[in-house]
């Protein structure tokens, strides 16, 4: 009688060490047009998570920050899903309802 013994499952690391491609190879793939769009990209999401990230910190609600701010609480969190796209005024509105400004360069 052989000795069947079962396999332990592989955790999440396991799992991502042995399946999951390096980041840096995906890069290397990538034309600079294509890099450049996947920075852009990002600027714009870490801007949202900042976003998220304040309002949270500040203890607000959608919904109170929708009334400090004048923006509807579904568009707040349409933007905080990655659902819609934000405007620089839905921003600056954001930004002056947590008592922040928002600043925007060119660089």
């Amino acid at each position: 009688m052989k000795n069947k013994t079962k396999k332990k499952p592989l955790t999440l690391e396991e799992k991502l060490a042995k399946y999951a491609i390096p980041f840096e190879d995906i890069l290397a793939e990538l034309s600079p047009e294509e890099r450049k769009e996947i920075d852009s990209l990002s600027n714009y999401y870490i801007a949202l998570m900042d976003i998220f990230s304040l309002r949270k910190k500040l203890n607000l609600t959608q919904a109170e920050l929708a009334k400090k701010s004048a923006v509807p609480r579904s568009t707040i969190s349409k933007i905080e899903s990655g659902e819609r796209n934000a405007t620089i005024h839905t921003l600056m509105k954001l930004a002056a309802g947590m008592g922040k400004e928002l600043r925007v360069t060119l660089v």
